[in-house]
């Protein structure tokens, strides 16, 4: 398939992060950690610790780095990358998540090293499911818009801005979002399926 670019979401795509959010705030909120992954199945985690008392993006950050360990990769993810980037493959990360949760938590998993491009909602006033969303990570990427280019996420609006942008789709299905109703190019049932897009 020659894909010359690809771009990840975060949240359900490379880490299985909810459970991980939920213990942090579930801690510093003193609240039953169930309920936190209620609260975020409701809210986006960025509200949740801004409303949290005694959390702050630092303390987040303070945190983030302390629990690193606890953060769930999903299998093979560091490998399918690291064979990702071996081959050529130009890489992106484009996230909902502001940079003050997303970049820490790349730089403590030692993910960062392997994106060229990190764009979250602090760097781009693009939403998805807007194309200029993944434009604004193509941008820095040096990509055009294109079929060898891919968007792999785990949600409909993942999907629907992929549509959007005119490239390629492929589903997390191990992820939290149910299958969605926009094109999907590709299924994968773990990370290193995308591997078969090269």
């Amino acid at each position: 398939m020659g894909a010359a670019a690809v771009v990840v979401d975060l949240d359900g795509t490379i880490w299985d992060s909810e459970p991980w959010f939920a213990s942090i705030l579930a801690t510093a909120a003193g609240i039953d950690p169930e309920l936190a992954i209620w609260r975020l199945s409701h809210t986006p985690v960025a509200t949740l610790i801004r409303r949290t008392r005694g959390m702050s993006p630092a303390t987040f950050s303070r945190q983030a780095e302390k629990a690193i360990n606890d953060l769930p990769l999903y299998p093979g993810v560091q490998e399918t990358l690291s064979a990702l980037s071996s081959a050529g493959v130009a890489l992106g990360v484009g996230t909902s998540l502001p940079g003050w949760i997303a970049k820490p938590m790349l730089a403590h998993t030692g993910l960062a090293p392997f994106f060229r491009a990190v764009v979250h909602s602090s760097n781009t006033t693009a939403r998805k499911p807007s194309a200029a969303f993944l434009d604004s990570v193509l941008r820095v990427l040096g990509e055009h818009r294109g079929q060898e280019v891919w968007y792999v996420g785990d949600r409909e609006v993942d999907a629907a801005a992929a549509h959007s942008a005119g490239v390629a789709f492929a589903w997390a299905s191990y992820g939290y979002g149910p299958r969605p109703d926009s094109p999907i190019r590709k299924v994968l049932h773990s990370f290193p399926d995308l591997l078969e897009v090269l």
